[in-house]
């Protein structure tokens, strides 16, 4: 099986090089104090085995076991450390190994009989391509996954801030983000040392999560920094967004457009509280009660003021103190020509904001109110 060796020490280079030909099972076909020597070799030559030093002050070798895996995940990593803190975060990486500095001959004789016996173990078998089918995730309400058009997954997540990094890469999925920034958003309160071993352990965690989900859809690395793959991909919240402020809401169209209503079961991202969700959750909120009052207006115009009461009962159930959908709401009941309901819905509508908020209801709700009542009383 052929080796490199990666390390910014010459000395520790040649003193593990000895050691492997003393094996003799190894053959080193290169040795690298840079990783963009080493990348290029690699891209190249296709190593079996990287023996690679995780301090060099060019890069962090956390971070080029990433890259690494990321060009071929066949290869064989083998971190070589003079710190052992970094042996947890080292399996994280699904690196085959650790070697604690300085390497000693039998610890690596027992590293080498190991890749031997897992490379026997691999058979590899010709499959045909497997055309990928489309991946669902739902962010309005609870984030889930829909592995089929009947089957609902909750993620079931290692850590919270696991949870907060998918979404994180999900709120801006296809783009790339540097690591620093994703760090200084999601472990603002840590030393930039520890918020890099967390970021690698979540991503780590992340990608487990999604292997076991959908093997297309990947967190990609490169050049520092993160992305969530986008191929065949449908996001909710996407499909949502496409609605204009103003739909024209037809016999034809009406089926599309409650099937857009479906997809809100809630806010975006509503279980986590996190300040760089708050703005597209304030969009997307907008665009569904939008959406829910034109359903409302057509539903009027077409002398459905029962459905029309039914939706907007549901609205404001999210929205208990929205004027606007209590205008809404006694249109609705001037609709039906039901003066009691409406009464009984305007009173207790102004009971909840005096009791809850400690205002009124605004002007034009109150003089709305009172001239369809008026309207009403002389029918």
């Amino acid at each position: 099986m052929k080796a490199i060796l990666i390390d910014d020490e010459n000395p520790a280079l040649l003193q593990l090089e000895r050691l492997l030909l003393a094996d003799g099972r190894l053959e080193v076909r290169g040795k690298f104090t840079l990783l963009a020597d080493a990348i290029r070799h690699i891209k190249t030559e296709k190593p079996d085995i990287v023996f690679l030093d995780i301090e060099m002050p060019e890069v962090n070798g956390l971070e080029a076991a990433e890259y690494i895996q990321q060009m071929d995940s066949d290869i064989t990593i083998v971190f070589v450390t003079a710190f052992s803190e970094y042996a947890v975060e080292a399996f994280e990486l699904q690196a085959f190994d650790y070697l604690l500095k300085p390497v000693y001959p039998a610890r690596l004789a027992k590293t080498i009989t190991r890749i031997g016996a897992g490379a026997a173990r691999r058979i590899p078998v010709a499959e045909p391509p497997v055309q990928e089918e489309e991946a669902k995730i739902l962010c309005l309400g609870r984030l889930v996954l829909r592995s089929s058009p009947d089957t609902l997954e909750s993620f079931k997540w290692r850590t919270l801030k696991c949870h907060e990094l998918f979404a994180y890469l999900l709120h801006h999925k296809g783009k790339w983000l540097d690591k620093n920034h994703i760090i200084e958003t999601l472990w603002s309160d840590f030393s930039q040392e520890k918020g890099i071993n967390h970021l690698h352990t979540s991503i780590y965690q992340v990608r487990k999560l999604l292997s076991n989900w959908k093997s297309h859809i990947k967190v990609e690395f490169d050049r520092n920094s993160y992305r969530l793959s986008v191929e065949n991909l449908s996001v909710d919240a996407d499909l949502l967004e496409k609605v204009t402020e103003q739909p024209v809401i037809t016999q034809q169209n009406l089926k599309h457009y409650e099937g857009l209503l479906s997809l809100y079961r809630g806010d975006y991202l509503e279980e986590l509280d996190c300040f760089w969700a708050v703005a597209r959750r304030e969009q997307l909120r907008r665009l569904y009660i939008q959406l829910v009052m034109t359903f409302v207006s057509y539903e009027l115009a077409s002398g459905r003021g029962l459905q029309a009461v039914l939706r907007l009962n549901t609205l404001q159930e999210r929205e208990p103190y929205s004027d606007e959908i209590c205008r809404n709401m006694l249109l609705a009941y001037e609709n039906l020509r039901d003066k009691a309901a409406l009464q009984r819905y305007y009173e207790n509508f102004e009971a909840v904001v005096r009791a809850d908020l400690k205002i009124e209801p605004d002007k034009q709700t109150k003089e709305l109110y009172a001239q369809i009542h008026m309207r009403l009383s002389r029918a």
